[in-house]
């Protein structure tokens, strides 16, 4: 279960124990408490956390990934989407490393287009994407579900008509105008240095 806290910035705080056979506090895993299943599952923070940090790496994703996140969390939390920071996390990780590359504006494109490029009934049950540490699928009843996935990919498809109207967009001040209606205008300049 995930607290959320917002004290002009927001932060997100999951709650775990360990069990009373831990005689290390820094090994995994650890246990998390499920509401939707009233049960407790085992957790790999550390694991996901040092996965996503390989994937951060310059060379495979050119600085970008985790502008990438920031920004489809910024863009979840503008437009009112249930979508938790874990599961974004994780459709970020299981997309194509050359998706990140080039200037953030182009990633962030690029990232919206490839989901959106594909149904979310593909997505969802297409190919299985597990969650960076192996242990859980991302699409599931436990998981991700598919009225919250649908919601979100629905709304991919339309934040990926303006990003690609912005990207490709002859006009700056259109283009900067379009980035704000995806991006909002406190977060998006309206002067822009070339």
């Amino acid at each position: 279960m995930c607290i959320k806290v917002d004290l002009g910035i927001k932060v997100e705080i999951l709650p775990v124990i360990y069990g009373s056979w831990f005689s290390d506090a820094d090994s995994e895993p650890f246990l998390l408490y499920r509401p939707e299943a009233d049960r407790w599952e085992d957790g790999y923070a550390r694991r996901h956390q040092q996965r996503l940090s390989e994937k951060i790496v310059q060379a495979r994703t050119g600085g970008n990934f985790i502008p990438s996140i920031k920004v489809l969390k910024h863009i979840r939390s503008l437009h009112g989407l249930a979508s938790v920071s874990f599961y974004l996390e994780c459709l970020l990780y299981a997309l194509p490393d050359s998706l990140f590359r080039g200037s953030v504006a182009t990633s962030i494109a690029s990232i919206l287009h490839a989901i959106a490029s594909r149904s979310a009934d593909s997505w969802y049950n297409g190919r299985s994407i597990r969650t960076p540490c192996l242990d859980r699928r991302l699409f599931s009843r436990t998981e991700w579900n598919w009225e919250s996935w649908k919601t979100f990919h629905d709304l991919v498809v339309f934040f990926d008509l303006l990003a690609q109207a912005a990207c490709h967009s002859p006009d700056k001040a259109m283009a900067i105008q379009t980035w704000q209606l995806l991006l909002g205008r406190d977060f998006f300049p309206t002067q822009v240095l070339a």
